[in-house]
């Protein structure tokens, strides 16, 4: 790889800031900012985030104090750990940097040097994903001693030894499965336990006892709308019991009030041909928002005769790939409320060059019951797409299929553009297209 000379002989931006910040202890966090978050990318530039890593290990516990910085020099130098763009400076980092970030981490959990609950997690999650072994122990004393177990960060942290093949992911598993954790550490800990048992990892599922087939009650009967991901992981689990126990919670979940949790307490109950779900699973079907999965249930559960013929319209169909994309998004992630037709054509299409049939959606997801949900209006054709900026929707028809015909054409150059240029540009991309 080339780097300019004048990096290698008079160090880099990124060098310089962290040589300083180890010098004189400034706000690393609006120094790297300033630089633009920039990538580690040489073996020099990843020794000094290492030296960096070592003095605040030093530091400790004043190097935590953060009033009136952009963010905690800890919290600055994980990030960089995750932006490491060549082998050789993985390799530093990783050999060198990842048990100093381990070292730190003790000092708090086991040695009574405090550090903000944001960073602690922050640095287990950086070790987790670096494939460090002493992680699991660090977990299991957090989890154990309910250090932040209701933190946001615990769903990523468990995330990652749900990747394939993490080494360490069943050893995870085996030190929290007795006592099962409680809080938002536990919903996390009985996906990945779901997850290690359908890859055949496990033996007995580890919410199979008393205690666990409790715990699945209660989050099954948990109504509140910010846990309906904890009871549909609960009703999944179900289908690893016993049939008596399965049966009383799927009974119980196939009565909340969120439709996701519903659908996969009949999807399950109809994989065990219970005649009743597969009777819901077929009017679910016949709802664009949830008719994805409830096909593909009844279709798993030998049960395709049951699929109403309704569900191959076209119009019905485009409706259900923009629901399952909305939901399989990461910036929705949620069952839209609404869904509706806008328009459809069959038109050249420029950036493909030829004769599509091309429509028009308008949608309503509220990814977060306390606010307002977001609307938007997508292209759909055989794929979905949703341009983020709130003005499109307010496009009329035809400027709605211009803007996305420049959108489609110009790729990456449409981020220098607003969405009234986009669609003139996408205006005149048709007018001058000739259908070959």
């Amino acid at each position: 790889m080339y780097f300019p000379l004048n990096l290698v002989f008079f160090g880099s931006a990124l060098q310089k800031c962290l040589k300083e910040w180890i010098r004189t202890n400034h706000d690393l966090g609006e120094a790297l900012f300033q630089l633009g978050d920039p990538p580690v990318r040489t073996v020099r530039e990843a020794e000094f985030l290492c030296d960096a890593m070592e003095q605040a290990s030093i530091r400790l516990p004043g190097e935590i104090e953060a009033a009136g910085m952009v963010s905690t020099p800890l919290n600055c130098l994980c990030c960089l750990f995750q932006s490491l763009t060549t082998p050789a400076a993985f390799e530093v980092v990783e050999s060198r940097g990842v048990p100093l970030l381990s070292s730190i981490l003790e000092q708090s959990l086991y040695g009574g040097q405090y550090l903000p609950d944001d960073d602690l997690l922050f640095g287990l999650k950086i070790l987790a994903a670096y494939h460090h072994l002493p992680t699991v122990r660090h977990i299991a004393h957090a989890v154990r001693n309910r250090i932040a177990h209701d933190h946001y960060m615990w769903p990523v942290i468990f995330a990652h030894f749900g990747e394939p093949n993490h080494p360490h992911a069943l050893q995870l598993v085996r030190a929290l499965e007795k006592p099962i954790p409680d809080g938002i550490a536990g919903a996390s800990f009985l996906k990945l336990a779901n997850e290690q048992y359908e890859l055949g990892n496990l033996e007995v599922h580890p919410f199979s006892g008393l205690d666990g087939c409790d715990r699945l009650r209660q989050s099954i009967s948990n109504t509140d709308p910010n846990f309906r991901h904890e009871a549909m992981q609960a009703t999944l689990a179900t289908t690893y019991l016993a049939p008596n126990v399965r049966d009383r919670l799927l009974l119980l979940a196939s009565r909340h009030p969120d439709a996701g949790v519903r659908i996969e307490a009949d999807r399950i109950a109809a994989s065990y041909q219970n005649p009743e779900a597969a009777r819901r699973l077929a009017d679910w079907s016949l709802d664009p928002r949830f008719s994805r999965r409830a096909c593909q249930a009844l279709e798993n559960a030998g049960h395709i005769d049951r699929i109403p013929k309704a569900t191959h319209n076209e119009g019905f169909a485009t409706l259900a790939l923009l629901s399952n994309t909305l939901e399989e998004s990461d910036r929705f992630g949620v069952i839209p409320d609404q869904l509706g037709i806008v328009d459809t054509r069959e038109c050249y299409w420029p950036p493909v060059g030829e004769v599509i049939t091309c429509w028009l959606c308008h949608f309503s997801c509220r990814t977060d019951i306390d606010a307002e949900p977001e609307t938007g209006v997508a292209f759909v054709t055989d794929q979905v797409s949703i341009h983020p900026d709130p003005a499109v929707a307010a496009l009329s028809t035809d400027d709605l299929y211009a803007f996305y015909c420049a959108w489609h054409a110009m790729g990456d150059d449409a981020a220098r553009e607003d969405v009234q240029s986009m669609a003139e540009e996408g205006h005149q991309i048709l007018a001058e297209a000739k259908p070959i």
